[in-house]
């Protein structure tokens, strides 16, 4: 946790990321009782904080923080966190995990105005609603390059250098919002938002990203057209359903901004040009059919607006450079769920249902990844699969998308028969698929489906009909024509009020995007790590002696040791390759257990310390009592012999004997000088004898230091050579040591590392044999699509002929029924003479009418038949799409197999020179810690010997004091013993600077030892770190093959489901046909009756006609 200096590089908004040094202590030392503090059930808080009175039978007895005695189940009591977790940053580490506690900690930290908190992987962010200065530009520089976990929780942390795409959206609002109808439906104005300087930074946010000036005032001119479209006006005709403009100003601006007609406008709204056959027709419309055709087209500019934004900024931001990663930010409505839903409501739930399950499947895939990376026994388990059941009753066939759209297709269809299909295919089939209770009071729902955020209630009225209204194709048809090219639309219309927050909405908002199930998940793996090093540094003092100090141990091996010797349940922690994992709760417990260590030895350092305090000035009382006495005595002492007439006397007399010694001093010196002047003379001459006697020393003596020079020079060099045989034999014999162990490190490493190759390689051989079965599968699925196709083309060409014989049917049909009327016409005018003849009438117009049912029956066969062959075809062109993603996929993976071996084989031989190198760092480390030692060892004795100086120098002014005071008592010192303390004096001084040099120089030099070990230690656990990334990459890659084979695999068997309902469908044509060719039989036979009939009739009337004559 940082402290306050730390944070002071956040500027201004420290205070906002993260709890100061005081706030934490108070938590901390706030009085606490675990057993009775809880959160209660209330119904209109929903949650309150309490104390447990008493438990019985079940039932618990809880006093609130309000003085309200409540009587609940015991589920329906929760237990509360101790104060240190209040504000906490991450809440997967709270001991206690459930929905109150979570609550109330989004609430503290959101009243401290901290708008981020982690929850295990995901990032909770509350919407402060007004302007907080945590995106400034220290902010950023504050989080760049820092680790998730050494920084307050912020959106950078995750993104780092994303501070221009997360910056808070913008909203453009021009003239007064409340005369636009499609942004004055919620708050206008936020108290904390300036909207003229929110605008004229999304202009000056506009000519950064590149935006032309065409571009920007597109942008402008657009937006208020398509405000204006919201104010449209249209009333109903008189006595007609047909809708006329109610006023032309508002089509007039909207039309001028978009550089159209306003009359073109207005006239393709209310009589729009509909395609029927080959041929256009004006279609009228009502009112409400004006306004959905509006609606409508204010959607779809937007949509197109929103595109060409992202395609427009993606193009900006491009770069050639290759991609790794990506940041994806996805902006959608949540979960909707109000008392009337319709079709918008389930398109908004069925995305949200979706995405839901992509972010549930692949963000706990990568927390169980990181397990598998560790090495740690883990049985992976699939999250993303809770909400199929609900997404496949929506999209897979014979789904409500899937119905709605075969229901469209039909022309007699309305809601009821949608309504019916509905409930016949999935009403008691499908447990997401409910039959909905009416409830007084509100609308009427036709079906209910189990969402994951709850049951929704969906009315379809209009379903049908919104399902096929296409787009206003005249008006789209101006657009095209326009000289405008952009069209866009921004608008806000929600309320909300920063600072306020509502329990309900918040637990429902959690519950609805799965941070709660998010947060239990996490738990019931691992969710607290920590590396090697920090655990044995932050935990080593809950037991001291499993480390053992002064030898060198593995970081792994000390947090077996230390973890094995504590008291703890052993199986709530895994040990992976770099990590030490936790179940939740148990590094709660670890952090208790070493508050209260460190209680003891800050109390056990605190009563050492005030114990040599006290023992420091008891000493000093005594040294000054016994000074004061020795002063004292001495006092004593001269007021005893002040008054003695001898000490009087030697008062007196003691000036006088001092001026008769100067006088005899001035005689002897003067004696002296006579002495020293002739003395002088003599020494003059001596010196010239002596100079000239020097001059020629000196050249002698240059001489010798030249021979001497030169044998000494050879003497180094031979002692060089022979300390440098004498290094070279310790640094062989050390490398022979050296190169000793490294081969057995090597040896060890060599037989790891063939191990792991000889399990690669069976794994490649794997990989190679699966993909060696997918292209014999391919190949066998190819056979079987040709022969699929040719079975087709025969379908297609017995279809034909079918086609050919209906046709010709048709024509005899028409040729029967003209003879069959001729017949009628000739029988009425002879019913007079031939009434035998009305039977065969009768029979024969009630075999027509059964021909004529015949035939539309086929007409419908045939429809059905060409529906079918339509969708032979896209399913047959699809699987010809898979089979050559297939391929382009299988090709793409062998040059992946290949460059993935070269880069194993090149990372192997590099860890292994990483290896190597950390062997030498670590023998290093080793010297340097030993010479640390030895050094302070040194250190050590230097300060004994100052501490013995320093004794000598009191014991010699303990003594010189004595001196003195004998001197005194005996009639005062001699210039000897004046000199004598002198130059003791100067003797002490020299040796106590000498003492002060060796005791810097020490200083200097171990801690220049300690900045190099320091290096040093620093520098192998950056090569480390790097080592690890490396093989993590690898493990990365690794995974990433697997998961291509698995989606090879799973495109393989998609092609096989593809190929089987294919042979499927081509069955069941084959049997249509064959009832096609029956029923051509049955109907050729029928023609040949009547043809049969037709002759009969013909030879009788010829037979009567002759009768009557």
């Amino acid at each position: 946790m940082s402290t306050d200096a730390e944070m002071e590089i956040f500027g201004p908004a420290a205070q906002f990321l993260r709890k100061s040094e005081k706030e934490r202590l108070e938590a901390q030392s706030r009085p606490f009782d675990a057993r009775t503090a809880c959160y209660v059930v209330d119904d209109k808080e929903l949650y309150v904080k309490g104390v447990i009175q008493s438990k019985d039978g079940g039932k618990a007895t809880v006093l609130t923080h309000d003085d309200r005695n409540v009587t609940v189940r015991e589920d329906q009591v929760f237990p509360m966190n101790p104060p240190k977790f209040d504000k906490i940053e991450d809440m997967a580490m709270m001991t206690h995990l459930n929905e109150p506690s979570v609550l109330y900690n989004l609430k503290e930290r959101y009243a401290a105005w901290m708008i981020y908190t982690y929850s295990g992987l995901f990032c909770v962010t509350v919407n402060p609603y007004k302007w907080l200065p945590v995106y400034n530009p220290e902010v950023v520089t504050a989080y760049r390059g820092k680790k998730r976990m050494e920084v307050p929780p912020h959106i950078f942390a995750l993104s780092d250098n994303a501070y221009q795409s997360m910056l808070t959206d913008m909203l453009l609002i021009t003239t007064n919002p409340f005369d636009f109808a499609f942004i004055s439906q919620g708050e206008i104005t936020v108290k904390s938002i300036d909207d003229a300087e929110e605008l004229i930074a999304t202009d000056e946010a506009i000519d950064i990203l590149g935006f032309t000036a065409d571009e920007k005032v597109g942008i402008y001119k657009l937006t208020g057209a398509v405000m204006h479209y919201g104010n449209m006006k249209f009333k109903q005709k008189q006595r007609e359903e047909q809708a006329e403009p109610d006023g032309t100003e508002v089509a007039d601006k909207a039309a001028y901004l978009m550089g159209l007609n306003s009359a073109d406008l207005l006239k393709n709204l209310c009589y729009p040009r509909v395609k029927v056959g080959n041929e256009y027709v004006t279609k009228g419309q009502n009112v409400q059919q004006v306004y959905n055709s509006i609606g409508a087209l204010a959607k779809s500019v937007y949509e197109k607006m929103f595109l060409w934004m992202v395609i427009r900024i993606n193009q900006q931001l491009d770069t050639k450079q290759s991609r790794q990663h990506f940041i994806g930010v996805l902006d959608i409505a949540g979960f909707e769920i109000f008392d009337f839903n319709t079709l918008e409501q389930l398109c908004i739930n069925f995305t949200n249902e979706k995405l839901q399950q992509f972010f549930n499947h692949h963000m706990f895939v990568l927390e169980q990844e990181e397990y598998k990376k560790e090495g740690i026994d883990w049985e992976f388990i699939d999250f993303g699969m809770d909400l199929a059941a609900c997404i496949e009753l929506i999209e897979k066939p014979m789904g409500i998308f899937s119905i709605l759209e075969e229901e469209c297709m039909f022309p007699k269809s309305t809601d009821t028969s949608f309504k019916n299909k509905l409930y016949d295919q999935h009403l008691g089939k499908n447990n997401c698929f409910l039959k909905p209770k009416p409830v007084k009071g509100k609308a009427e729902a036709h079906f209910s489906l189990v969402h994951y955020a709850g049951t929704v209630d969906y009315n379809i009225t209009g379903w049908l009909e919104k399902n096929k209204d296409p787009l206003n194709e005249s008006v789209v048809q101006l657009y095209q024509k326009s000289p405008v090219k952009l069209l866009s639309v921004l608008y806000a219309s929600f309320s909300a009020a920063d600072g306020a927050m509502e329990n309900q909405l918040v637990i429902h908002q959690l519950r609805c995007n799965g941070v709660l199930e998010g947060i239990r998940i996490c738990r019931k793996g691992f969710p607290s790590r920590i590396l090697y090093g920090d655990f044995k540094q932050r935990y080593k003092i809950l037991n001291a002696s499993a480390v053992p100090e002064g030898q060198f141990m593995d970081n792994k091996k000390a947090a077996e040791k230390l973890l094995g010797s504590i008291d703890v349940d052993h199986t709530q922690y895994k040990f992976g390759h770099t990590k030490v994992f936790f179940k939740a709760g148990l590094l709660g417990v670890l952090e208790e257990m070493r508050d209260e260590r460190l209680a003891q030895v800050v109390t056990c350092t605190q009563a050492v310390c005030r114990g040599y305090l006290v023992r420091t000035e008891y000493k000093k009382m005594i040294v000054r009592r016994e000074a004061l006495f020795t002063i004292q005595y001495n006092i004593r002492s001269f007021m005893n012999v002040k008054h003695w007439p001898w000490m009087r006397l030697f008062f007196k007399i003691k000036p006088l004997l001092k001026s008769a010694e100067s006088e005899k001093e001035m005689a002897q010196m003067k004696e002296d000088f006579a002495k020293c002047k002739e003395d002088l003379v003599k020494s003059e001459l001596r010196r010239k004898e002596l100079e000239e006697r020097m001059v020629s020393i000196i050249q002698e003596k240059n001489d010798l230091l030249l021979q001497v020079q030169a044998e000494s020079d050879n003497l180094i060099d031979a002692e060089e050579r022979c300390e440098g045989l004498i290094k070279s034999k310790i640094v062989l014999e050390a490398k022979l040591k050296e190169t000793t162990e490294r081969l057995e490190d090597e040896e060890e490493i060599n037989a790891e590392l063939t191990a792991k190759k000889r399990k690669l390689e069976d794994e490649c051989s794997e990989l190679k044999k699966d993909i060696d079965d997918l292209e014999l599968t391919l190949a066998k699925v190819e056979k079987e699509k040709h022969a699929t196709e040719n079975k087709v083309k025969n379908l297609i060409e017995e279809i034909t002929g079918q086609d050919e014989n209906i046709a010709k049917l048709t024509k005899e049909k028409k040729a029967l029924q003209e003879a069959h009327q001729q017949t009628l016409d000739d029988l009425q005018a002879e019913e007079d003479k031939v009434n035998s003849l009305t039977k065969a009438k009768s029979k024969l117009e009630q075999q027509v009418d059964d021909l004529e049912g015949s035939l539309e029956q086929e007409k419908k066969v045939r429809m059905d038949l060409e529906r079918a062959k339509r969708k032979l075809e896209g399913d047959l062109k699809l699987a010809q799409e898979c089979t050559m993603d297939l391929e382009n996929e299988k090709q793409q993976l062998d040059e992946k197999m290949k460059k993935k071996d070269f880069e194993v084989t090149q990372l192997q031989s590099k860890i292994e020179d990483e290896q190597a190198l950390g062997a030498q760092l670590q023998k290093k480390i080793k010297e340097l810690q030993a010479r640390i030692e030895e050094l302070e060892e040194e250190i050590e004795a230097e300060r004994a010997a100052r501490a013995r100086v320093e004794k000598q120098r009191a014991d010699l002014s303990r003594e010189l004091e004595e001196i003195s005071e004998r001197l005194e008592e005996a009639g005062g010192a001699t210039a000897a013993q004046i000199e004598m303390n002198k130059k003791r004096e100067a003797e002490f001084q020299k040796l106590r600077r000498d003492l002060e040099e060796s005791t810097l120089q020490h200083e200097a030099t171990a801690a220049a030892l300690r900045k190099k070990q320091a290096d040093s230690v620093a520098e192998l656990g950056e090569q480390i770190d790097n080592l690890q990334r490396v093989k993590q990459k690898l493990e990365k890659e690794k995974s990433e093959l697997r998961l291509e084979v698995d989606d090879l695999s799973g495109n393989m068997e998609a092609l096989a489901k593809a190929k089987v309902n294919l042979e499927k469908m081509c069955r069941s044509l084959e049997d249509h046909l064959n009832e096609v060719k029956s029923k051509e039989e049955e109907q050729q036979r029928l023609i040949n009756d009547l043809s049969n009939q037709k002759a009969r009739l013909q030879t009788d009337n010829g037979i009567n006609y002759m009768c009557t004559f």
